[in-house]
C-alpha cells in the first residue's frame, strides 16, 4: 500500500463489544478523521486549515 489514505487506523482499541467501539471510536477513527495517517493523507480535516496557510504563506 502506498496511498496514505488506504492504511486505516492504529487500532489501539479493538472494536469488540459495545465498549470496544465506543474505545475504539475515540482513540482510533476519531483521531485519524482529524489528523489521518500522515502529513501526505489528503483526508483528514486538519490538512484544510493548513493547507489554506502554507498556501496564504506561498502565495497559492
Amino acid at each position: 500500500m502506498t496511498d496514505p489514505r488506504d492504511v486505516g487506523t492504529y487500532n489501539f482499541s479493538h472494536p469488540e463489544g459495545v465498549w470496544g467501539s465506543i474505545c475504539h471510536g475515540v482513540l482510533d477513527v476519531a483521531p485519524w478523521i482529524i489528523f489521518g495517517n500522515n502529513d501526505e493523507d489528503p483526508g483528514p480535516i486538519i490538512n484544510y486549515p493548513v493547507k489554506w496557510v502554507k498556501d496564504l504563506f506561498n502565495g497559492g
